[in-house]
């Protein structure tokens, strides 16, 4: 069991996430599931930083997904992460446990309903927003720091 205390997202750097991220890759990867690699860089045409884009976009393209990362303090602290595109449960799952909240059968509900229905929920787990919307051919999965405590009495 790991020691050093986990970092929760709202502290977390892009560096740690990809770290976990990476972790999490090589793991599965020896049970044959395959996810996406995620690395930072910057989007220069858009200016937005990203995990993970296709190089060459091709519109009639089904299966092209996206994702997004926005950062706050100094440009290092990550204050949310986007999933945009083909629904491709492996990465999203993996997108999701790199953020160190703790797995819960609700997250497994969650991503087990994405499917070809469209739908829309929103989870608030160890202060992460979770929020999924879509289907499985155009699906949009944010995750969000909440840095504020909301106020224990008014």
């Amino acid at each position: 069991m790991d020691v050093k205390e986990k970092v929760a997202l709202k502290h977390m750097t892009a560096e740690e996430y990809l770290k976990n991220y990476n972790k999490i890759k090589s793991t599965v990867s020896t049970q044959g599931i395959e996810i996406l690699p995620f690395n930072l860089e910057l989007e220069k045409q858009s200016n937005t930083y990203r995990f993970y884009y296709p190089k060459e976009v091709d519109k009639s393209d089904q299966d092209m997904k996206w994702v997004s990362v926005m950062l706050g303090e100094n440009g290092k602290v990550i204050d949310g992460i986007m999933y945009t595109g083909c629904a491709d449960i492996p990465t999203i799952k993996a997108m999701i446990q790199a953020t160190n909240i703790t797995w819960t059968n609700e997250l497994d509900q969650l991503i087990g309903s994405i499917g070809n229905e469209d739908f829309s929920k929103t989870l608030e787990i160890e202060k992460v927003k979770l929020s999924v919307k879509g289907n499985s051919k155009n699906i949009k999965v944010m995750i969000d720091s909440m840095k504020l405590d909301p106020p224990q009495s008014l």
